[in-house]
């Protein structure tokens, strides 16, 4: 090996130890540093700091001089940091070491002012009904805490939930505790019990002063209607049916004099929600089911007992429950053997029904209607100054379940002309229209959602003089030859009459809401 390239390694060598000697001092440097580079301490409250002095020997014996960048916000003596106001400053922490060399550390100081009482301002056992929402309401102590925020949460979120801004959304009936807490470090929390009522309603009075009643909702959100929930009626002028749908419920009140008093809706399973809606009556005299009611509907064999009361101040001559059986798939059924006097009987008539008194009689349903397990019900009365006028007594018609031996109020869809048919307008000599009619449905078209009284058409005999004139099922005939059904309830007659000539025959229908005349030409067979 050649001399040059000796002095080249040895150059080397030297230049790399030169190097880790280097690196090694600087690794050695003393140096004065705090553990964390910011601390937060609270109005007149301490908080004590060291430093760390490194590659220093005998650390322990080192002075320090502290300084703070701004007393108004922070103070330090001998290392221990005191909040004045809130804000932010700087301490420095400066030493000397024995050959003379300064080192200093800085710290920044956070001064925060605590939260020091946090309350709920909204009241225990508030109620919040299902679906709506309620902003807890809340102070903080003092005004000027540094962090105001608040952490919420729910006992049982299925009930009712809360968010971050404290706002509660009612979910299901029954109560929960809504509950606060600081975000600040002070451990500062709240709670408070909020009440989800199972029933709800914005109706704070019904006044009753039509005869054909009015009407209110509530919504039930519970469980069981049928069996937790009582409804009680104050006062004995009027009277209330109640249909369910989903959680509405449909109140309709009517009333048969002037006066006062509530209805009342309780759950049994939720004693805290009652539900309490006067009623007043402004106007006295005949209102849709005010006067007779049914009081009672048992099973017996092959019997049915009916039970009605007289709820008016005058005797009664004529009352009717007119009935329309059907079977478990709540098809109508048609007499065993039908005839015009069984169909004439088709209902249970009560005579001389005193003030305030009941009357009870019985129906053979199965043995006119066998497999019969409900039925449609409807309830009239002929008024006492005049005996051709029939008052509805009911909201609607009502059904008895034979099966379940229940009588409950019917649902709208049943509220259809479901008369049996009979062959009225057929035949009379000789002269065929060929038409079916409802029979005697003169008091009850209006209900069914006629404009106007008459025979309903249940079937137009094809080819017969009622179909080539254009008749049609569901129409209804208001008049024949100008002389309707509500000036002469014996217009029927008077039409059967004058079918036993030839010639044309006018006669006035309603068909869907609207209203037209046919010519029938009568002719001989």
């Amino acid at each position: 090996m050649s001399n040059r390239n000796i002095n080249r390694i040895v150059v080397s060598a030297v230049l790399l130890l030169a190097l880790l000697c280097a690196c090694a001092f600087a690794e050695g440097e003393p140096a004065l540093r705090f553990e964390s580079d910011e601390i937060s301490v609270a109005v007149k409250k301490t908080e004590k700091v060291s430093p760390l002095a490194e590659n220093v020997e005998n650390a322990k014996t080192l002075k320090y001089t502290w300084v703070s960048a701004d007393e108004q916000i922070a103070t330090v003596q001998n290392g221990t940091v005191k909040g004045i106001a809130p804000g932010e400053t700087t301490v420095t922490c400066t030493t000397e070491l024995p050959e003379g060399k300064q080192l200093s550390a800085s710290l920044k100081v956070r001064v925060v002012e605590p939260v020091k009482t946090l309350k709920i301002e909204t009241k225990t056992n508030t109620p919040v009904n299902v679906g709506e929402k309620l902003a807890i309401e809340y102070t903080i102590q003092p005004e000027n805490a540094t962090d105001k925020s608040l952490t919420w949460e729910s006992s049982d979120p299925a009930i009712a939930t809360v968010d971050n801004a404290g706002v509660v959304t009612a979910v299901a009936p029954g109560k929960v505790t809504i509950s606060a807490a600081t975000n600040d470090g002070s451990k500062k929390q709240a709670k408070v019990g909020l009440y989800i009522p199972s029933l709800r309603c914005e109706t704070s009075e019904i006044t009753v002063d039509k005869p054909e009643g009015a009407t209110f909702t509530l919504d039930y959100y519970g469980d069981d209607w049928d069996n937790n929930v009582t409804v009680k009626a104050d006062g004995n002028f009027y009277e209330y049916t109640a249909e369910r749908d989903g959680n509405k419920v449909s109140f309709w009140i009517s009333a048969g004099s002037a006066g006062k008093g509530k209805l009342t809706v309780k759950d049994k399973k939720d004693p805290q929600a009652t539900v309490t809606v006067p009623v007043i009556a402004t106007e006295s005299g005949i209102a849709l089911g005010s006067v007779v009611t049914i009081e009672k509907v048992v099973l017996k064999g092959d019997k049915m007992e009916v039970t009605v009361k007289n709820n008016g101040s005058e005797s009664i001559d004529h009352v009717q429950i007119v009935i329309i059986p059907r079977n478990e798939a709540g098809e109508v059924l048609f007499m065993s053997a039908p005839s015009p006097t069984e169909i004439e009987t088709n209902a249970i008539n009560f005579y001389s029904v005193k003030p305030g008194k009941t009357a009870r009689d019985t129906w053979n349903i199965q043995a006119v209607f066998p497999g019969s397990t409900q039925v449609d019900m409807a309830v009239l009365f002929f008024d006492l100054a005049d005996n051709t006028t029939i008052w509805f007594t009911e909201k609607g018609f009502r059904w008895f379940s034979a099966s379940e031996q229940k009588y409950i109020t019917c649902p709208e869809d049943r509220n259809i002309n479901v008369y049996p048919d009979s062959m009225m307008m057929e035949k009379s000599d000789s002269i065929t229209l060929g038409i079916q009619c409802s029979f005697d449905l003169s008091w009850v078209t209006e209900h069914f959602g006629y404009h106007h009284i008459g025979l309903v058409v249940r079937k137009v005999t094809e080819d017969s003089l009622a179909a080539k004139a254009g008749l049609q099922a569901n129409d209804l005939i208001v008049a024949v030859n100008g002389l309707t059904y509500e000036e002469n309830p014996q217009t029927y007659n008077i039409g059967q009459a004058e079918m036993a000539d030839t010639g044309k025959m006018t006669l006035t229908v309603e068909r869907y809401g609207e209203e037209g005349t046919f010519e029938v030409e009568l002719t001989k067979e």
